[in-house]
């Protein structure tokens, strides 16, 4: 009855009191607070309803991707498909060679044959088998039964027989229907298109080369499509949830996981290497950016459960109790427990609905002048930085010395990559030609030149004489092949003129060089633009000769930085296609800052560890060319707006857990129990004007703001300390 007496006194000077409450915003609605709180006595009431536990992991805004893979070893040409092109639905990206006429002329005769052969067995297998029906049927009419048992036993076996024996055959002949339809259906198609309008961020394709079966030989994102992605999940622990969530803003948007593939699955089990779980979703805000993070909620719902403030459980030698009052009478009993999300807790046996219990860790003493703040929606940033970022190009090559002699300058500096345009002086040489090594440079122009023009001419005879050949040919099916032959024969010819004519031309120039420098010095230039690595194998007066390898350049107009992440860290996880990131480097001592656009990046978990590497392409190269080829790349690591967010000052965090800090978007593992507590919380004032602890998650905290997932909502009103 005390009791109940003292709570009413409060109550009424509550509503009794004058003062206003200092906070940062004064709101008409927020309560004001007693000063200070004496009491510590707090009944709750046991009631049942729905318990929501939500498990949070960081997600990230992604295109559709679209791997373009080769389904047979084939070759092609006229390919120029760069990283960071641009590429529309139906667009050529390069042509198959005509080998493929050749394959599906072969694969014709090939069936032919087969099908032809095992024709005429089953024919000669089908005469059989009829004439011992006869057999069997005339044996019947003269009563000789046992003989006719006799001939149907050896029918049986000799049908068996068959059928065991050309079942291999049959097999054959279906796959190769099968395999020769995809060539027809290939070959109709000789020209590989774009299937979607998007950006490449992978490509093995050159002018021409060769594609391995089941090689992917290109990737391009469709930027019109959005994606989530997170962290690998198992099938199996994605199918438990109840909701699978995106949460942007104050508003949640129903997300599907997309499942992997079971070969997929097995392959990243076999490797230990796993791919990040990706997700869809219907009416996604345009607001949404390629690049951008975004919180996950994956909810459990235990429906009308018994639940109490996880504050209210005392845990002793691994046993739960609470605090049972009734009336003036308090009674510490066992109880049995169930899951928990972060403030309440399902209780399984031991209490009953409408039972009231004693909650005293609720409450803490606070001065009626203690500052407020509410929770925020805003944007959230943190930053990383990954150092040891090298460029390299598409489009590499040697740099090879072309005067003997002995180097007398070195024009530019020798460590460092350096930017240099065409024309521009590298180093000079003393060269050193004897007579002899230009009578030597004739002999094998004029060597080359004889044995070019014979070889011509044996392409010439040879063509001529297989046409020739081909007019005499009957059987059409020989006929074609001899027609592929040839057309493969004129293509090889007109290789070996272009690229012999560019020997021959190399020669000459040789010859010309070495005439002119004969008993000079020769200052060798850039012949065109390019970023040449270092000059540190250079050493002013050490003998150069002629074909000496120096160093690599590298074509600027394909230009890319690559990072590479092989430490226990997610750094590189963090970066997805669209990001702009900022890199620098020194130049000639001054700093360099370039913005790049992230255009390929993946990362994998591992059970110990993840490995990620990333493609970037600058947006402006203009003035980080002539910088150093090394420096540091800073992004985002979490760069979100819409979330709720309060100031970092208002997280309070047990004693016992002082050393924690706040997790990165991954506070408890998919696969174990939702755990009931955190050790992070504030403390916010409750519709009685009482200041609540409140158990929060915490998805980032960084400098001064905090990111907050699960706890709070922005009516709440938190008192700082």
């Amino acid at each position: 009855m005390r009791l109940h007496k003292k709570i009413i006194s409060l109550c009424l000077c509550t509503l009794l009191t004058l003062s206003l409450v200092g906070c940062k915003e004064k709101k008409a609605d927020i309560p004001e607070l007693l000063d200070p709180i004496e009491s510590k006595d707090v009944i709750y009431t046991v009631t049942k309803g729905d318990l929501s536990a939500v498990s949070y992991r960081q997600g990230r805004v992604i295109p559709e991707k679209v791997a373009m893979v080769t389904e047979y070893d084939t070759t092609y040409y006229d390919g120029n498909v760069k990283v960071g092109d641009t590429v529309k639905k139906g667009q050529v990206l390069f042509r198959l060679n005509s080998d493929l006429n050749e394959q599906i002329l072969n694969l014709k005769v090939e069936l032919e044959v087969q099908e032809k052969s095992f024709t005429l067995l089953k024919k000669q297998q089908d005469e059989q088998i009829k004439a011992m029906r006869d057999q069997i049927k005339m044996l019947r009419s003269f009563g000789d039964y046992y003989n006719a048992k006799l001939v149907e036993i050896q029918m049986r076996q000799q049908e068996f027989q068959f059928d065991f024996d050309n079942k291999g055959t049959e097999e054959r002949i279906a796959e190769m229907k099968e395999q020769l339809a995809k060539y027809n259906e290939d070959s109709n198609n000789s020209t590989v298109t774009a299937p979607c309008d998007g950006t490449v961020v992978f490509s093995v394709i050159g002018k021409e080369g060769d594609l391995a079966k089941e090689e992917t030989y290109l990737i391009i994102v469709k930027d019109d499509t959005k994606m989530i992605s997170c962290d690998y999940m198992k099938q199996e622990v994605l199918d438990a949830y109840e909701k699978i969530q995106a949460q942007i803003g104050d508003k949640v948007y129903d997300l599907t996981s997309v499942p992997f593939a079971e070969e997929d699955i097995r392959r990243m089990e076999g490797e230990n290497f796993y791919q990040d779980t990706t997700f869809t979703g219907e009416d996604l805000p345009d607001t949404l950016a390629l690049g951008d993070y975004i919180g996950l909620l994956f909810t459990n719902i235990e429906p009308d459960v018994l639940s109490v403030p996880t504050q209210s459980l005392q845990v002793m030698q691994g046993t739960y109790y609470v605090t049972v009052v009734n009336g003036e009478s308090r009674e510490l009993r066992e109880v049995s427990v169930g899951r928990s999300n972060l403030n309440h807790t399902i209780i399984t046996e031991g209490l009953k609905e409408n039972e009231k219990i004693f909650v005293a860790k609720n409450l803490e003493s606070f001065s009626a002048k203690s500052e407020t703040v509410k929770p925020e929606i805003g944007a959230f940033v943190s930053e990383m930085r990954v150092t040891g970022v090298t460029r390299t190009s598409e489009n590499m090559g040697p740099f090879v010395n072309e005067v003997p002699g002995t180097l007398k300058e070195v024009l530019i500096p020798l460590f460092g990559e350096q930017y240099v345009e065409a024309g521009t002086p590298l180093y000079t040489i003393e060269a050193k030609i004897a007579d002899l090594d230009l009578e030597q440079a004739r002999i094998d122009y004029k060597n080359f030149q004889k044995d070019y023009e014979a070889q011509i001419e044996r392409y010439e005879k040879q063509i001529k004489d297989d046409k020739k050949a081909l007019k005499d040919i009957k059987d059409k099916t020989e006929k074609e092949l001899a027609q592929i032959a040839i057309d493969r024969l004129e293509r090889e010819f007109a290789k070996y003129k272009e690229e012999g004519s560019e020997q021959l031309a190399d020669y000459k120039k040789r010859i010309s060089n070495f005439e002119k420098w004969q008993d000079t010095e020769v200052t060798v230039c850039a012949e065109e633009t390019c970023i040449i690595e270092t000059f540190s194998s250079l050493k002013v007066g050490s003998e150069m000769t002629e074909g000496q390898y120096i160093c690599e350049t590298m074509d600027p107009g394909t230009f890319l930085l690559h990072i590479k992440d092989e430490e226990a860290t997610t750094l590189l996880s963090y970066l997805r296609y669209g990001q702009t990131v900022l890199f620098s480097s020194r130049l000639a001592g001054e700093l360099v800052e370039v913005d790049a656009r992230v255009m390929f990046a993946k990362s994998c978990a591992t059970a110990e560890t993840w490995k990620g590497e990333a493609s970037l392409v600058l947006e402006d190269t203009e003035t980080y060319l002539k910088s150093n080829n090394t420096g540091t790349l800073f992004f985002d690591r979490c760069n979100v707006s819409n979330v709720l967010t309060i100031p970092r000052e208002a997280l309070r965090i047990d004693r016992a857990e002082e050393a924690a800090k706040p997790g990165i978007g991954k506070d408890e593992e998919e696969d174990e129990v939702l755990s009931g507590s955190t050790s992070y919380y504030v403390w916010v004032y409750n519709q009685d004007g009482v200041a609540v602890r409140r158990n929060v998650r915490v998805a980032e905290a960084y400098d001064k703001t905090a990111w907050i997932c699960d706890g709070l909502s922005v009516d709440d009103v938190i008192v700082l300390p």
